[in-house]
């Protein structure tokens, strides 16, 4: 066979792999639940996600940082991404939790459930937090 064909059906099988891990309608950004404690942030490009507590604990970052992480969080922060399903427009479910997608979030927690303040997607999920 032609290796042009071969490379072409080894990148559409490998694109096709990817795209069935991908919980369909999950969007990137910061979602909220309605305790307004519990604060997720979602990097759909990436297929990764974490809570605001597993952020603040493990220094993590879904932006530039995340190349630094170690095999094993950058694996617990895929693992979260698939939990994940999508619940209608900006809403997403974890574990029977219902998360609102929103553009700032205040109430979210930290480490030791210290509260965050006022946080956005671009402000703290994608910030390196070392």
């Amino acid at each position: 066979m032609n290796q042009k064909i071969l490379v072409a059906l080894a990148i559409a099988g490998s694109a096709a792999l990817f795209a069935g891990d991908k919980p369909s309608g999950v969007d990137s950004g910061l979602y909220q639940a309605k305790n307004r404690q519990d604060c997720l942030c979602v990097n759909a490009e990436r297929a990764i996600a974490a809570d605001t507590q597993m952020m603040s604990a493990a220094v993590a970052s879904l932006g530039d940082g995340y190349d630094k992480l170690s095999d094993d969080l950058k694996a617990a922060l895929r693992e979260n991404f698939t939990d994940l399903k999508a619940a209608g427009s900006d809403k997403i479910t974890r574990g029977g939790t219902v998360y609102k997608r929103l553009p700032k979030a205040k109430g979210c927690v930290g480490l030791n459930e210290a509260p965050l303040g006022t946080i956005t997607y671009k402000n703290y999920c994608l910030a390196d937090h070392r």
